[in-house]
């Protein structure tokens, strides 16, 4: 049986599904102090997190584990260079990031395998002070792991 201290750290390629359909793909690391760093595809913003073994207070097996992490969400503005005399060319275009909400993205895990795990994960959005916000909705999605593998040149 695979042991969640043991075989999770290092780093997994992620397939994300939502409905049995593919929606994206990740890249995360997992730390052997419990810390996480994911990248999604689609998003342009990371995410961190922790992870811890166990599925919920009344799962120790040894191939489970939970995870929560934070994407800090913006809104990306593009504003035009103020109007300028045709020579020197204009500046280039300004981009304004503001906050926007913080998506926490929660999981429950469980090692298939030394190289394999698959979770089922709830996505909901956070204000600047933590607090649940319905817009936009929850969201749940099933992640399907396999360890990243050193390829030779």
């Amino acid at each position: 049986m695979p042991d969640v201290e043991q075989d999770l750290p290092g780093t997994w390629l992620v397939r994300v599904t939502q409905n049995g359909a593919p929606v994206s793909r990740a890249i995360v690391t997992y730390t052997s102090d419990r810390g996480l760093v994911e990248r999604l595809e689609a998003s342009m913003e990371g995410m961190i997190g922790i992870w811890e073994a166990g599925g919920d207070q009344k799962d120790h097996e040894k191939d489970r584990y939970r995870f929560m992490g934070y994407r800090y969400r913006h809104k990306l503005a593009v504003a035009p260079p103020w109007p300028q005399p045709s020579s020197p060319p204009p500046p280039p275009p300004v981009v304004a990031e503001t906050f926007d909400y913080i998506s926490r993205v929660r999981g429950t895990c469980h090692l298939t395998g030394k190289s394999t795990f698959h979770c089922t994960v709830t996505a909901d959005s956070l204000d600047a002070n933590e607090n649940v916000i319905v817009t936009p909705a929850p969201a749940h999605f099933e992640l399907d792991g396999v360890r990243m593998k050193l390829v030779p040149e």
